[in-house]
């Protein structure tokens, strides 16, 4: 399941501050043309309250990653095997 399926009320919800949840997210190639913006309304239509830091990989991904808020901005990479 990808993160726009995560619930923050499902059973593995963190219980305590000495969890962190960490999402590590990548293109989404199969939306085409539409990819880069699509990729930079995630930030506005993905409830990110629940996740303590967001990694991001891919250059669509750069698109996420600059709207993020800076507290929830973990890394950008444009590849991973290519850092």
């Amino acid at each position: 399941k990808g993160l726009a399926n995560y619930s923050p009320a499902s059973p593995n919800k963190h219980k305590s501050s000495s969890v962190r949840r960490v999402a590590i997210v990548g293109d989404m190639l199969e939306l085409g043309d539409s990819a880069n913006k699509k990729h930079s309304e995630l930030a506005t239509t993905v409830d990110f309250d629940d996740i303590d830091v967001v990694h991001c990989i891919g250059s669509c991904m750069n698109f996420l990653y600059k709207e993020l808020p800076v507290s929830k901005k973990g890394k950008w990479v444009k590849s991973f095997l290519y850092p």
